[in-house]
């Protein structure tokens, strides 16, 4: 028995036999708790207040019989006495579901036989309430297992087995639940379950407690997996927010235990007068097992699911990638084997030049597809190496700014560079790759921008730009102790940022972008051409730098790349004529700290006219190139072509007049390019 006093309630109207029960009950010292009634109606008064383990009740009373109570007493056994042996009566009161049946006689020895009578009752309820608990928890457990099979969220399902499990009558009178699980990480705040009624302050002080266990030492998590279900009585909950100790419910707290995790906590609450029941214990938890699984393989499934949706998102960028890479090969392809058929029944000298030009610019694009496929691979495969070399910065950003002005020109962007004095200075790195991923950068930039500009800064690492994006972490983005020779520090840390006015990344796109294969658009029938490996391969050489890439868009109105790098100062002299380090240079141009695409243009137009000025006609030859690599004029590049063909033949007075011609090309889409002169540079470009 979950209670060793029995609680007993005897319907008797006769007076004498109250008396010779009391006595007999006395002597014996029996462990009944005994309530007298000696009518129906106070019967029934009685079963309003309290619960009763046995009832005794003579069959013919005042005001009825004993089987008017039956209706009252489900569940519990009831004895019914007769007088004068009459068996009609006692097979009625069987039928109608009585326990057994005593006969009075007149020396009332049938007292003798009560209290084993009791007992045998009371064995045979428990035996009984044994049999519908194991029949009920077997039932729970497979409702528990249909529940857990059905294509619904895990909380659902919480909520499913919760409420079903509440509606077991026997469980606890107002019983209300909880279950609540940890999301599995190590310093979590984050908790999910599902509540049925169960009071606010309960399942915080219960929340508060499966925190500080799991997050505690290993001994103290331990003891929580080890606990079993505790019985938390209401006069330990005393102090909590504005509630009583009195008007706290009682708690079950059962840990749900997998292998060596705690993953949650199973609450039963319960009305505070309601005493600890061993079966109630037992029942949770083996519910409390059966939930354990349940999570587990729930969780495991949607881990699969997620795998399986990355892996299905990889292999869709994949296709994506061989169909856009497809394009991209077959466009030069196309434009060399065009160009080169043309060329070859073509007798006019000037028209095979510009078809072997188109052909040029075709392998090259075509050998920088191919150079990106190869950087990749070679990443990939942990197969590149970075040169540790003397470079000047400046010349890297002229470099980028050389390669990218005439598609910049070509859409109509304005283009500006910026450096900061404290960076015109030698530093330690690889400045071929380092190029490459500014130039990457800027490159989409222009893709990707309409109108406006696009501007290339460099400047001192600034610590309070956030790194957004999934670029690598790196010493950039750190708090680094910088060594010292002398005054000058020997690591210097910077940001090179690409800031356009374009369309825009959405912020669900802006870590992907990194990733490869991975375009915004990645069909290919698109505007914009790509292959989506150009900024996976830039955060990859970033990452061997010890950087941190990143961006930081608004959709609509552009973005912001930057690189984050921290190279070491070169211990070769700067560059001569370069101002001391940490003095302010003004770099004089179209505004305080820009140079532009036609100063560019500019500064080899002033090269041309010195070099044919001097007769140095191979200068001549290079600069006029320049000058038709850098415009998207078709007017400026043939005219340009025609310096360099009659400078490489050595024909002087010809250069001299296809200069002139150049000149008043030059002329008309500048406004008087002629006295457009470069700014004088503080940081020297070496050529």
């Amino acid at each position: 028995m979950d209670n060793p006093v029995c609680r007993l309630l005897v319907v008797e109207d006769d007076p004498i036999d109250q008396m010779a029960l009391k006595r007999f009950l006395k002597k014996e010292q029996l462990a009944f708790q005994t309530t007298m009634a000696d009518s129906v109606a106070q019967a029934r008064e009685q079963l309003a207040l309290g619960c009763f383990d046995v009832v005794v009740a003579d069959y013919r009373l005042g005001d009825g019989i004993a089987l008017d109570l039956f209706e009252l007493l489900e569940g519990v056994p009831v004895i019914v006495v007769t007088g004068g042996g009459d068996e009609a009566v006692a097979i009625q009161a069987m039928k109608a579901g009585a326990y057994d049946y005593l006969i009075k006689d007149r020396e009332r020895n049938y007292l003798n036989l009560l209290p084993v009578v009791v007992q045998q009752a009371l064995d045979h309820r428990a035996a009984e309430q044994r049999v519908r608990r194991n029949h009920d928890l077997q039932s729970t457990i497979n409702v528990v297992l249909r529940i857990s099979l059905q294509d619904i969220p895990l909380r659902a399902q919480l909520e499913r087995i919760l409420g079903h499990v509440l509606a077991i009558p026997w469980l606890s009178h107002g019983a209300r639940g909880c279950i609540f699980l940890s999301d599995g990480t190590p310093a979590s705040e984050l908790f999910s379950g599902t509540c049925q009624g169960l009071d606010q302050v309960v399942l915080q002080r219960q929340m508060q407690f499966f925190q500080q266990h799991i997050h505690a030492t290993p001994e103290v998590a331990a003891r929580l997996l080890q606990s079993g279900v505790i019985f938390e009585q209401s006069k330990g909950l005393a102090g909590v927010g504005d509630h009583p100790a009195e008007l706290l419910p009682n708690v079950y707290r059962t840990p749900i235990v997998s292998g060596s995790k705690a993953l949650g906590l199973w609450l039963l609450q319960v009305p505070a007068g309601e005493a600890y029941s061993d079966e109630v214990a037992a029942f949770l938890m083996a519910i409390a097992d059966t939930l354990a699984g349940i999570i587990e393989r729930k969780r495991m499934e949607e881990a699969l699911y997620e795998a399986k949706e990355r892996a299905e998102t990889a292999s869709r960028a994949k296709s994506e990638f061989l169909a856009n890479i497809s394009h991209e090969l077959r466009t030069p392809m196309n434009a060399i084997i065009g160009m080169t058929d043309l060329a070859r029944h073509s007798d006019n000298p000037d028209e095979r030049q510009m078809f072997l030009g188109i052909v040029q610019d075709s392998s090259q694009a075509l050998l920088n597809l191919l150079n990106g496929i190869i950087d990749y691979a070679r990443i990939e495969t942990n197969r590149l190496s970075l040169s540790r070399v003397p470079f000047d910065l400046r010349q890297v950003l002229l470099d980028v700014v050389d390669g990218v002005t005439p598609k910049a020109k070509e859409k109509g962007l304005r283009l500006r560079w910026r450096l900061h004095p404290a960076l015109c200075t030698r530093l330690l790195g690889d400045p071929f790759y380092l190029r490459q991923v500014i130039q990457q950068l800027a490159v989409n930039a222009i893709k990707f921008t309409e109108r406006g500009s696009v501007t290339i800064d460099a400047g001192p690492y600034a610590p309070a730009v956030p790194a957004v994006g999934r670029g690598g972490a790196g010493r950039a983005g750190e708090n680094l102790s910088v060594g010292k020779e002398g005054d000058r520090p020997t690591e210097v840390r910077f940001t090179v940022s690409v800031v356009d006015t374009g369309i825009g990344i959405a912020q669900e796109w802006q870590s992907a972008i990194f990733d490869a294969f991975t375009q915004v658009d990645g069909s290919s029938t698109r505007k914009i051409g790509g292959t989506g490996l150009g900024l996976a391969i830039s955060k990859r050489l970033v990452e061997l730098m010890d950087g941190r890439i990143g961006v930081e868009s608004v959709p609509g109105q552009g973005s912001r790349f930057f690189v984050h790098l921290a190279l070491e100062r070169s211990t070769e002299a700067d560059a001569p004529g370069a101002a001391p380090f940490g003095e302010g240079i003004p770099i004089a141009a179209e505004a305080a700290g820009e140079v532009t695409q036609e100063v560019s243009l500019a500064e080899y137009w002033v090269a041309l006219e010195r070099a044919m000025a001097q007769g140095d006609l191979a200068q001549a030859a290079q600069q006029s190139g320049k000058i038709r690599e850098l415009s998207a004029d078709s007017e400026v590049r043939s005219k340009a072509f025609h310096v360099v063909l009659a400078a490489r033949r050595g024909d002087l007075s010809g250069a001299r007049a296809r200069l002139e011609q150049l000149r008043h090309v030059l002329g008309k889409l500048a406004e008087g390019l002629g006295s457009l002169q470069p700014a004088p540079p503080s940081c020297p470009l070496n050529r």
